[in-house]
């Protein structure tokens, strides 16, 4: 009987051994898996922005457009 517990106590700690080896290979992975969320919310946001101030230079040259042809529109 107490052969088969310290052999169960063994094999319990030899499992936990290997999960932990397995573990800290895998820390690579859980670090770019917790780091991905913010890549993205910032490649949102830089998106967002750029869409922004192209627009509001889109608006500064209609408005340019406008005054240099005296209120004239240029459409056919």
């Amino acid at each position: 009987m107490l052969i088969q517990i310290q052999k169960l106590k063994l094999d319990l700690e030899s499992g936990l051994l290997e999960m932990d080896q397995i573990l800290r290979a895998n820390a690579i992975n859980f670090a770019v898996l917790a780091a991905l969320p913010a890549f993205g919310l910032s490649l949102l946001l830089l998106m967002l922005l750029r869409t922004w101030i192209q627009h509001d230079h889109g608006a500064e040259a209609e408005v340019i457009l406008h005054d240099v042809n005296g209120g004239c529109s240029l459409s056919m």
